[in-house]
C-alpha cells in the first residue's frame, strides 16, 4: 500500500510527520480494523525536540492544524465538525506546549519564548479565536489563555509553579495508600484484544519514530 501509493514522511516537517505518515496511509486502505487498546507508546528522551527551546514550535502547531483540515476535505465529513474537532485539539496542544517547555527549559528561556510567540500577531489570532469559540477547556487552559492574550508570561511561570508544587505534595502524602494512580501494563492481555470476528488474515502493529 505504501509503496503502490507513494506515501512519505513529509519532508522538512518540524511536528506531527508521523501522524500526517498515517493519515495518508488509512486515507488509501481498503479495509480497516479497530482494537481498543493503547498500541502507541511515546518514548521521551532529554535530546528529543520538544525538549529544547522551540520558539518556532508554534508555528509547527498552526502548520499541522492547516494541514490536517486540508485533509479532511477530501472526504464526505462535515467541515465544521472537522474545524470544531481539531479547533479544540490545537488549543489542547498550546496548553501541553507550554506545561512541557515549563518542564524542560529554563525560566528565562521558558519567559523569551512565550514572549516572543505572544508578540506574533498570527499566533494571537489563533488564540483569541480559539478562546472565543471556547476550545480551551477546563479552568486551568483558560486561565492560561487569557494570560497568553494579556502576555503575562510571568503569572503564567507562577501559576504552573503552584500548580508543580502541589502535585509534589500530594504525592508524598498519598505514596502508599492507592490514591495515586499506577501505571498501566504495556501489554495488553492476549484474550481481550480476540474482539475482531472473522476473515482476519494479518494485524500488525507498527511504531513510528520521530527520526
Amino acid at each position: 500500500i505504501i509503496t503502490e501509493n507513494g506515501i512519505k514522511f513529509a519532508e522538512g516537517m518540524k511536528y506531527g510527520e508521523d501522524k500526517l505518515f498515517v493519515m495518508d496511509f488509512l486515507a488509501v486502505c481498503q479495509n480497516i480494523y479497530y482494537i481498543p487498546e493503547n498500541g502507541y507508546f511515546y518514548r521521551y528522551v532529554t535530546s528529543g525536540a520538544i525538549h529544547r527551546e522551540r520558539s518556532d514550535y508554534f508555528y509547527t502547531l498552526l502548520e499541522d492544524y492547516d494541514y490536517t483540515v486540508d485533509f479532511y476535505k477530501n472526504f464526505s465529513l462535515e467541515k465544521e465538525h472537522v474545524e470544531r474537532r481539531y479547533s479544540e485539539r490545537l488549543a489542547q496542544q498550546i496548553i501541553g506546549y507550554i506545561g512541557l517547555a515549563f518542564l524542560n527549559c529554563s525560566k528565562p528561556i521558558f519567559m523569551e519564548t512565550l514572549k516572543n510567540a505572544f508578540n506574533d500577531e498570527k499566533i494571537r489570532a489563533v488564540v483569541e479565536r480559539l478562546r472565543a469559540s471556547d476550545c480551551f477547556k477546563g479552568e486551568m487552559d483558560q486561565k492560561i489563555a487569557d494570560w497568553l492574550l494579556d502576555n503575562k508570561a510571568e503569572k503564567i511561570y507562577r501559576y504552573l509553579k503552584t500548580k508543580e508544587l502541589k502535585t509534589k505534595i500530594y504525592k508524598v502524602l498519598h505514596k502508599n495508600d492507592g490514591t495515586v494512580q499506577q501505571k498501566e501494563k504495556i501489554t495488553p492481555d492476549f484474550e481481550e484484544t480476540q474482539r475482531l470476528e472473522d476473515p482476519v488474515k494479518v494485524t500488525v502493529f507498527t511504531p513510528f519514530y520521530n527520526r
